[in-house]
């Protein structure tokens, strides 16, 4: 699953050059694909990917760029204790 999350990653840069592509992006996924999906964009180590919980059922989670082309996580997932 990492591997087929880096290369949608990979794609999904190659798509940010087009001139037409969208402004904003809606990715619908389960879980544990989302938190690899933030694991492999925020270059989280495994020991901070384990530490997250999943999503709730449909919850929404939010990565906003900033006014430095950086990207922020606006909603947290759910810590494990």
């Amino acid at each position: 699953m990492y591997d087929r999350v880096s290369i949608f990653l990979e794609t999904l840069h190659r798509d940010f050059r087009k001139s037409d592509y969208p402004e904003n992006v809606l990715i619908v996924t389960h879980g544990v694909t989302l938190r690899l999906f933030l694991m492999r964009w925020f270059h989280w180590s495994v020991e901070e990917f384990e530490l997250l919980r999943n999503p709730l059922n449909c919850q929404i989670v939010i990565m906003q760029k900033d006014s430095n082309d950086k990207y922020n996580l606006i909603s947290e997932l759910a810590r494990r204790k």
